[in-house]
This record gives C-alpha cells, sequence and structure tokens, in this order.
C-alpha cells in the first residue's frame, strides 16, 4: 500500500471510535419519565373534592344546634383525616429520601464506570493514529512467510476483537448511566409529590380546624343566647300560664259558641272560666257544747257552756305555674296542625344545654305572616322581657297554641280564627336570639312537642 495512504486508514480508524466517545462526553441526564407523575385530571378532581370538604357545608346563621354540632364534629374529622395523611406522607418521605442516597451513589458509580471506559476509548483511539502500521492490512501482505502472515493476521483479529469489546463496555456503561440517572430523577420528582402532598395536607388540616373553629363559635354563640332566651321564657312563663289558666279551655271543654252544633271536634266551653273560688266562709255552731261540773251530795248542779268555736275554709291560690313539659305524645290522635310559617327549623323541642326549650323556633325575616296552625279562638299577649307580643290561640279540648317574639299583632283579642288565618308577623321582641318565631303547643297547659302534630 502506498505509504500516503497510511494515514487516511489510521484516520479513518480514530474516526470510528471518536463518535461514540464524543457521544458518551456530549450525552445528557435524563430527568425526564413517567413514573409517579399523576394525572392532571385526577389531580384537579382531587383538589377539588378536598376543597369542598374543608368548606364550611352548613348556613351558620340557618342551621340548627344539631346541624352545628354535627358540622363541627365532621370538619375535626376531617383535620384528624389530612394530619392522618400528612403523617404518612412524611413517613414516606423519609424513606424515598434514602433512596435518593442510595441511588446518587449509584449514579457516581456508574458515572465512574463510564469515565473508565471512555478513558479506555480514547487511549485506544490514540494509540490507532499514533501506530497505524501495527493494524493494518498491509502488514499480512508484507510477510516474508505463510508463519509470519499467518501471526499478524491473529493480531489483527485479536486486535479488531479488543477494539469491539472496549466499544462494547463503553456502550453498557453509558446505558447502566442512563437508567441509574432517570432512576434517581423519577425518585426525586416522586419526593416532589410526597413533600407537596405532605404540605397540603397539613394545610387542608389548618383549614379544616379553622373552619372547625368558626362552626364552634357560632355554635357557642348560639348556646349562650338560647341559654339567656331560655332563662326569660322560663321567668315568663307565670304570664304565659296565667292567660292559658284564665282564658282558654280545658280538657274536654267546647270552644265560645259551639256549645250543642253536635260536632265531635268542637272541645271547649263558651265562657271562660277562673281558677279561683268563693271568699273564706265562717260557720259559727248551732249549739255551743256543755260540760257538767262535779255533783255534790245536797248541792245544785251546775253546768259550763264553752265559748262557740268557728271554722275557717281558705281558697286555694291561684296557680300559674306551668306543668311539667313532656316529650311522651298525649293522646291526641285527632290533633293535625299546620305549620304556621315557612322558615328553617333551627332549634327543636327538648332538653338544650341544661335547660327545656318548650316549643320550636322556626327562623325566618322580619315581616314573614304568621298563619293559625288550626280554628280557635286568639288571645293576645305582651311580654317585654320573654315571649314579645305574642298570640296564643285556644283550639278547645284544653289544647292551645303559642307565636311568639312578633314584630305585629294582625288579630283582635278574643276574635275567633280559621285555620291559616294571618294572626301576626314575625320579629324579634322580647329576648330573643334573632327573627325568628317561637312555636309551642301546650295540651292541658303541658308543653308537648309541636312535631308530634305537624305534617
Amino acid at each position: 500500500m502506498h505509504p500516503h495512504l497510511r494515514p487516511r486508514l489510521a484516520a479513518a480508524g480514530l474516526t470510528a471510535l471518536l463518535p461514540l466517545t464524543l457521544a458518551s462526553i456530549a450525552a445528557p441526564a435524563r430527568a425526564q419519565g413517567s413514573s409517579g407523575t399523576l394525572d392532571p385530571q385526577a389531580q384537579l378532581a382531587e383538589k377539588r373534592a378536598r376543597r369542598a370538604d374543608l368548606a364550611v357545608q352548613i348556613n351558620l346563621l340557618e342551621a340548627n344546634d344539631v346541624q352545628l354540632q354535627a358540622e363541627a364534629d365532621r370538619l375535626a374529622r376531617v383535620a384528624e383525616e389530612n394530619e392522618r395523611l400528612a403523617k404518612s406522607a412524611d413517613e414516606q418521605l423519609g424513606v424515598i429520601n434514602e433512596q435518593l442516597v442510595a441511588l446518587e451513589g449509584e449514579v457516581a458509580e456508574a458515572r465512574q464506570a463510564v469515565d473508565q471506559q471512555q478513558r479506555r476509548s480514547t487511549d485506544r483511539a490514540v494509540n490507532a493514529y499514533m501506530h497505524p502500521g501495527e493494524e493494518r492490512l498491509d502488514a499480512v501482505l508484507a510477510a516474508r512467510d505463510y508463519d509470519q502472515a499467518h501471526k499478524r493476521r491473529t493480531l489483527l483479529g485479536e486486535v479488531a476483537h479488543f477494539d469491539q469489546e472496549v466499544l462494547k463496555s463503553r456502550e453498557q456503561a453509558q446505558a447502566a448511566l442512563e437508567a441509574k440517572q432517570q432512576e434517581l430523577d423519577g425518585t426525586r420528582l416522586k419526593a416532589a409529590q410526597v413533600e407537596a402532598s405532605a404540605n397540603a395536607d397539613r394545610a387542608a388540616a389548618v383549614a379544616s380546624r379553622d373552619a372547625k373553629a368558626e362552626v364552634q363559635a357560632a355554635l357557642e354563640s348560639r348556646i349562650k343566647d338560647f341559654k339567656a332566651e331560655a332563662e326569660d321564657l322560663a321567668a315568663s312563663e307565670g304570664n304565659l300560664m296565667a292567660l292559658i289558666n284564665s282564658r282558654t279551655s280545658k280538657p274536654g271543654q267546647l270552644l265560645p259558641g259551639d256549645e250543642g252544633d253536635g260536632s265531635e271536634t268542637s272541645t271547649t266551653t263558651a265562657a271562660p272560666t277562673t281558677s279561683t273560688t268563693a271568699a273564706p266562709t265562717t260557720t259559727a255552731t248551732t249549739a255551743p257544747p256543755t260540760t257538767a261540773g262535779p255533783t255534790v251530795p245536797g248541792q245544785p248542779t251546775t253546768t259550763t257552756t264553752r265559748p262557740p268555736t268557728t271554722t275557717t275554709t281558705k281558697a286555694p291560690t291561684p296557680t300559674t305555674t306551668a306543668p311539667a313539659p313532656t316529650t311522651t305524645r298525649p293522646a291526641m290522635p285527632g290533633l293535625r296542625l299546620q305549620w304556621p310559617l315557612s322558615g328553617v327549623l333551627t332549634s327543636g323541642f327538648g332538653p338544650r344545654w341544661g335547660s327545656f326549650h318548650r316549643g320550636i323556633d322556626i327562623s325566618c325575616s322580619i315581616g314573614t305572616p304568621i298563619h293559625a296552625a288550626a280554628a280557635g279562638v286568639a288571645y293576645l299577649g305582651e311580654d317585654p322581657g320573654g315571649f314579645g307580643h305574642y298570640v296564643i290561640i285556644d283550639h278547645g279540648n284544653g289544647v292551645v297554641t303559642v307565636y311568639g317574639h312578633q314584630s305585629a299583632q294582625a288579630v283582635g283579642d278574643g276574635q275567633r280564627v280559621a285555620a291559616g288565618t294571618v294572626i301576626g308577623y314575625s320579629g324579634n321582641t322580647g329576648h330573643s336570639t334573632g327573627p325568628h318565631l317561637h312555636f309551642e303547643v301546650r295540651i292541658g297547659g303541658v308543653a308537648v312537642d309541636p312535631m308530634s302534630y305537624l305534617p
């Protein structure tokens, strides 16, 4: 072979090695990967669901006390769950960080292996360029005999095999480095996601705790106001009972004007009765008792008469004490009432925080028309410290309904009303926690649960 061709052949060998060498040097680390990546739509749906859980899901002004307590309990459970998730994410993040440390060491080792194979490839390329005659085919052709040619050919094969092994080792080292780098990058991404999830869980726990505090504050304010109102209503109970006892029917009595009409549903008397009795009477004895003295022989007998005695009968004192309310429905199977107005039930009948609520509270705006729950005779009441402006309706047979805290009364005292008649307008008079109607049902003076007779 012509001498001036040698540099070209050597350069060709070097050229075969250099692209792989340069590629290994310039190969960027791969940080992309689908492992650990969440679907954006799933992330959005999850965020929306979590925001819905964290928000107060009731109207604090319209919710009743049971609903407020239930909402406070729900938010407490949401906070506990978010705190549990945050703790779990922190634990998972600790494991992932340990994996990151190990992977970073493995990546460093893989990079060292790539560097080592790169140096081998570079050394081999430089050697081929500097000593081209040892590895060219013309060296075999220039052999003196067959043995020398065979040895040179064998040497060329070994050199070629070595070159292939160098290239293959470098490629394997590079592939291993890329795989470890991809695993490391994926683990880093997962760690970032878990850390973000832990932070979101902690923020959600704080938000739900804040929301619970808001609901709890509303509940405590409601309790405070309710207790104050209940105390004033209890203090006003005597006035209400005096009106009921003096002007309404008793069990078994008909309403005024219903006598003799043959109706089985009319159950009140023609005229209200009072519970006072006649004045005390004094009764004198018709014959005062006598006592005979001792008999002495020969002496007249003497008789001593005692002063007459009187007996005084005291009239019973009229009572204004309400009978104890009952949660047991009295035997009134035919009693049917209609709702006095449309609103939100904010407080039910029965025990409430150490007090007993003798009716139900229906929240509504001031001026909402109040309708008679059934036909009867209306009587007006005033109690600035308790029920405010209120109306009671006698339905006969000892059944009375009470409508408290009215802004204005719309019927006359003693006026007969039909079911559904507007008898007044809702308000905030007396001791009231806010605009609402306090509605009671009493049977024989005993407060019973209105819900037992409403549709």
